[in-house]
């Protein structure tokens, strides 16, 4: 996944198929950076995972927000 490579950590599967939007997955990511001490600020993270997003999406980053769905506003699964 483009989003561990990015933020160097593992996402357990279990836990991928829970992340349905943008800021689900931004979210998660703070939570697990903190974990391992790493303070990024969510605006950060928010902004490299709506890259990533629009990128494998072929959509604009200015067209997700938090709550973009992966399955229902883009198509992805």
């Amino acid at each position: 996944m483009a989003f561990e490579e990015e933020f160097d950590l593992r996402i357990p599967n279990d836990v991928a198929e829970r992340l349905q939007t943008v800021g689900d997955v931004t979210d998660y990511l703070c939570e697990r950076l903190d974990v391992v001490g790493r303070d990024d600020a969510r605006s950060a993270v928010f902004w490299r995972v709506c890259r990533i997003t629009a990128e494998q999406a072929g959509v604009k980053v200015e067209e997700l927000s938090d709550e973009t769905s992966f399955v229902n506003d883009l198509g992805m699964d």
